[in-house]
C-alpha cells in the first residue's frame, strides 16, 4: 500500500481537556521574547500546574503573574491560558469570552489576538450566538489584512472564512454567504480554495432559486479549474443543469480529463495532441491556460528538469489568471524545490542514496514516473537492502502500466524484507490492479500471516469477497478492518460496504 500526496486539490475545536492543552501553551510561549527583568517564576509554575491538571491553582498562579508583571510580553499568554481553562475544562463560555475579548482589545498586533478571535468565535458558537460569531469572524478577516498579521493571514483566512460561512448557514443568510464567497474570489482566484469557493457560490444561487446564475458559476468552475475535483463534481452532479441553462459543451472537458490520464500513464505524445485540441476549442478561457500548463508538465515529466520548469512557470504567471487549472501551486512549487535541492545534494554527495530517494519520491508525487524510476534505481545501487526503495520503484512501474516490472521489483522487496507485510501487500496490489485476483488474494493473505494487525488487506479482501458473493467472508474482513482502524483512510468506505451487506441479510 502506498499513500502519497498528489498535486490537485476549520473545524471546531473539541470541547475536552487533555495534557495537549498545556503543550500547546508552552509551544506558544516560544513566540514571545521575554525581557530579562520579567519575573517569570509564577508563569512557569502555572504552566506546571496546568500540565498536571491542577486547573484552579493554575488560574490563581497565572493571575498572580499578571498582577506582578502587568507589562510583560507573557501577559496575553497567561490570559489565554486562563481563558482556555474556562472554555475547555469548565465550559464557562461567558467567562472565557470576557478574557478573549480582553486580549483582542489590549494585545492587538500579536499572535494572541488572532488566536483569541478564533476561540472567542468558538465561545459564541457554543452558545449559538450566530450573529455575534459572524460579526466577530468578519472583524477577524479584516484584522488579517493588517501588516502585523501578514505572515499569519494565509494560515488563518480560510478557517475564518469557513466559520463565517457556517454562521451564515445557521442563520439561513444566503445573501451573506454570496458576499463571503464573492469577496474571497475577488481577493484571489489563484488560491487553492478558489474552485471550492466558486462551486459553493453556485450552490447557494441554486438554493436562492436562481438556476441561470448558478449554471454560469458552475460553468466557470469547469472552465477555470478543469483539474480540480470540483470540476468533476459539476459534471457529475450538475451536468444536466448546465446543458439546460447554458448549453454547455462538455467535449473539451472530457478531452482534458482523458489527456490527464494519458499524461499520468506516460503516453505523452497522445496527451499533448489532445491538449492542443482543448487549447484550440477553449481559446481565451481558463481551460486553455490549464491545457498549456499540462503541456509544460508533460515536458517536465519527460525531462525531470525541475529548475527550468519552475523558472518557466514563474515567468508565465500572468498568463494563468486562474492558476494552473486547479493544481495546487504551493504543493507544486514545494515538490520542485525538493527536486532541485536533492539534485544539489546528490551532486555534492554522489555516493549517498538519500538525495536520489528524495528526488525520486518528489517525481513520483507529480507522476513524473520516468525520472522517478531512474532515481529509485540509482538509490538502490547505493542501498540494495532497502526494501522501501523497491516498493516505491514498483509503484512507479505500476504508474506507467508496467505490471511485470512492478511484480519483479516487489519480489525483490519481499526478498529483502520478508518480515514486512507492506511488501506482500504491494505485490498483491500489483496483481489485483492487473486483474489477477487469485494471486492478489494469495499475497494479501500472506501479508496478514506476517502481521495480522496490518489493516489494508482486510479492506481489499472484504471488497474482493463481496464482489465474489462471499458475504460472510466480506463481513468478516471489513469488520476486522474497522476494529483495527476505526478512523482509517477507508473506514467510511468499509462502513458503507458493511451497511450494504447487512441490509441484504
Amino acid at each position: 500500500m502506498c499513500n502519497t500526496m498528489q498535486v490537485h486539490e476549520d473545524e471546531h475545536m473539541p470541547v475536552r481537556i487533555d495534557r495537549s492543552l498545556a503543550v500547546i501553551l508552552l509551544l506558544c510561549v516560544a513566540w514571545i521574547s521575554v525581557a530579562p527583568a520579567d519575573n517569570i517564576d509564577h508563569f512557569e509554575r502555572a504552566n506546571e500546574l496546568l500540565e498536571a491538571g491542577n486547573y484552579p491553582a493554575a488560574i490563581t498562579t497565572y493571575e498572580t503573574f499578571i498582577k506582578e508583571n502587568p507589562d510583560s510580553d507573557l501577559v496575553p499568554a497567561a490570559k489565554w491560558a486562563i481563558a482556555n481553562i474556562h472554555f475547555v475544562v469548565e465550559k464557562d463560555y461567558r467567562k472565557a469570552a470576557l478574557l478573549y475579548q480582553n486580549i483582542i482589545g489590549k494585545h492587538t498586533d500579536t499572535g494572541w489576538e488572532i488566536l483569541s478571535y478564533e476561540r472567542l468565535g468558538a465561545c459564541y458558537e457554543q452558545e449559538q450566538r450566530w450573529i455575534d460569531a459572524a460579526r466577530l469572524y468578519e472583524s477577524a478577516i479584516e484584522r488579517l489584512a493588517a501588516p502585523s498579521h501578514a505572515e499569519a493571514a494565509a494560515d488563518w483566512y480560510d478557517g475564518f472564512k469557513e466559520r463565517l460561512l457556517s454562521c451564515y448557514r445557521m442563520l439561513n443568510d444566503l445573501p451573506g454567504m454570496v458576499r463571503v464567497y464573492d469577496e474571497s474570489l475577488e481577493k484571489s482566484p489563484l488560491v487553492s480554495s478558489a474552485p471550492g469557493d466558486l462551486f459553493g457560490l453556485a450552490e447557494v444561487f441554486l438554493e436562492m432559486n436562481d438556476p441561470a446564475t448558478a449554471a454560469s458559476h458552475f460553468a466557470a468552475v469547469v472552465d477555470r479549474y478543469p483539474f480540480s475535483a470540483h470540476a468533476r463534481r459539476v459534471r457529475d452532479e450538475h451536468g444536466k443543469l448546465l446543458a439546460a441553462q447554458v448549453s454547455y459543451d462538455w467535449v473539451p472537458f472530457a478531452t482534458f480529463q482523458t489527456c490527464l490520464t494519458l499524461s499520468e500513464s506516460g503516453r505523452y505524445e497522445e496527451a499533448s495532441v489532445g491538449f492542443d485540441t482543448v487549447i484550440a476549442r477553449k481559446e481565451g478561457t481558463g481551460m486553455e491556460h490549464a491545457a498549456r500548463f499540462q503541456k509544460e508538465l508533460i515536458r517536465f515529466r519527460q525531462t525531470g528538469d525541475a529548475a527550468s520548469f519552475r523558472d518557466r512557470l514563474m515567468k508565465s504567471r500572468e498568463e494563468h489568471p486562474y492558476g494552473f487549472g486547479g493544481v495546487s501551486e504551493d504543493e507544486l512549487y514545494d515538490i520542485l524545490e525538493t527536486v532541485i535541492k536533492a539534485q544539489e545534494t546528490a551532486a555534492s554527495n554522489p555516493g549517498e542514496f538519500t538525495p536520489y530517494a528524495r528526488m525520486a519520491y518528489a517525481y513520483y508525487q507529480i507522476r513524473a514516473y520516468s525520472p522517478a524510476i531512474e532515481n529509485y534505481e540509482r538509490a538502490i545501487e547505493f542501498a540494495p537492502n532497502n526494501s522501501d526503495l523497491y516498493v516505491m520503484l514498483g509503484y512507479c512501474y505500476m504508474g506507467v502500466g508496467a505490471y511485470d516490472d512492478a511484480i519483479r521489483v516487489f519480489g525483490k522487496s519481499i526478498e529483502t524484507a520478508p518480515w514486512d507485510p507492506n511488501s506482500y501487500d504491494s505485490m498483491a496490489e500489483a496483481y489485483y490492479t492487473r486483474g489477477d485476483t487469485a494471486m492478489a488474494v494469495e499475497f494479501y493473505e500472506k501479508s496478514l500471516s506476517v502481521d495480522p494487525t496490518f489493516v489494508n488487506p482486510y479492506y481489499v479482501l472484504g471488497e474482493i469477497n463481496m464482489h465474489a458473493g462471499h458475504k460472510d467472508k466480506a463481513v468478516h474482513y471489513l469488520s476486522r478492518y474497522l476494529e483495527l482502524a476505526p478512523e482509517g483512510s477507508r473506514a467510511g468506505e468499509a462502513r458503507a460496504l458493511l451497511d450494504g451487506l447487512t441490509d441484504e441479510y
